[in-house]
């Protein structure tokens, strides 16, 4: 039988390798949930030091150590790429018998630095899903509390020196389909998105002007929208301002995100325009918002219920590891080539 090392445990569970060993020696620096999952994998993958059945009152004594509670943060976002991020959440912390809470933090509570919890709460881990204000997580983080982030301000040291950052791929995404607008003859762009939002969007319009660079193609000639907005173009009406600014009707309007671009789509057919064949279209994220578009949007896949299990993952590695270094991950995503970028010659 082939020998299993501590290696292939951590493969299967998504762990470092040095968290693992920890676990195995019963170091008290990994959480109990943590080891009793390591030491149960390690019986049935068949570990030489763990080939009888772990007995009862070992798992009893790791479970009965301390309640393991983590609790997720969000501003309030109700579609489902947010709900299957949380999926995917979920999915790691009940595989370990761990509690999720799920916080709401209103503008209020955001502006007056009010905390989800209380000090006598027992909070193990916190993975925030929106970006909130720095003085907001500067004060969050005076409790000490492993934490991980899901995206970061443009900035994102600012987020780093608290704990890790996970993010989908978007720069060479967003190059890879502005590249394929140029292929097609297309030179005249429109970008919408609120680049001094978060890292996330500023990323997708880096690989935009990185495309354009690429082929030659003048930034200062294409209508920009990337400046802070009330509502971050998350608005019809501040969508509507933009369109009607318009001094021409560019070839292709390139949304920083799908919410953005089924409002594009709404606005241009109240005045009369055709996607693709008057003007294209494309967005970001494979929302629900694109699956109900006609015609199918061209965007960028983001894998929300991975994104969510790769959080959840990363935030059990930092709870049995705090004093590791910080860490920037990107997780990779998939072009969606549709019809609203597909401009042909005759209809």
């Amino acid at each position: 039988m082939k020998r299993v090392t501590i290696q292939e445990i951590a493969g299967e569970l998504g762990l470092s390798r040095n968290t693992v060993s920890k676990a195995l020696s019963g170091s008290d620096a990994v959480a109990p949930e943590t080891r009793l999952q390591v030491i149960r994998t390690a019986c049935e993958m068949g570990y030489p030091q763990y080939r009888i059945k772990m007995p009862e009152e070992t798992a009893s004594e790791l479970l009965t150590t301390r309640q393991m509670n983590v609790l997720v943060l969000s501003k309030r976002e109700t579609s489902n790429f947010w709900n299957r991020i949380i999926i995917g959440i979920s999915d790691i912390l009940n595989a370990q018998h761990i509690s999720l809470q799920l916080k709401v933090i209103s503008d209020g509570d955001m502006k007056d630095h009010v905390l989800p919890f209380e000090e006598q709460d027992q909070i193990s881990g916190i993975i925030v899903m929106s970006v909130f204000d720095t003085g907001y997580i500067d004060r969050l983080m005076e409790a000490g509390i492993p934490t991980v982030f899901l995206d970061s301000p443009v900035h994102c040291e600012l987020y780093l020196r608290h704990g890790d950052v996970i993010m989908a791929e978007g720069y060479h995404s967003m190059r890879a389909l502005t590249e394929q607008l140029i292929r097609q003859g297309l030179s005249r762009f429109c970008f919408i998105g609120d680049t001094t939002y978060c890292r996330s969007i500023a990323d997708r319009y880096e690989g935009f002007r990185a495309a354009l660079t690429e082929h030659g193609i003048s930034e200062r000639d294409q209508l920009l929208y990337i400046s802070h907005s009330k509502n971050r173009y998350y608005d019809m009406g501040e969508i509507s301002q933009v369109i009607d600014s318009f001094p021409y009707i560019p070839d292709a309007i390139l949304c920083a995100n799908d919410d953005i671009a089924k409002d594009v789509y709404s606005k241009l057919r109240s005045i009369g325009l055709q996607i693709p064949k008057d003007i294209s279209i494309t967005g970001f994220d494979d929302s629900e918002a694109a699956e109900i578009l006609s015609p199918s949007l061209t965007t960028v896949a983001v894998h929300n219920q991975s994104m969510g299990r790769r959080l959840a993952s990363q935030l059990l590695e930092r709870m049995g590891n705090p004093e590791a270094p910080k860490e920037l991950i990107y997780v990779s995503t998939d072009l969606l080539i549709r019809e609203s970028s597909m401009r042909r010659k005759a209809y």
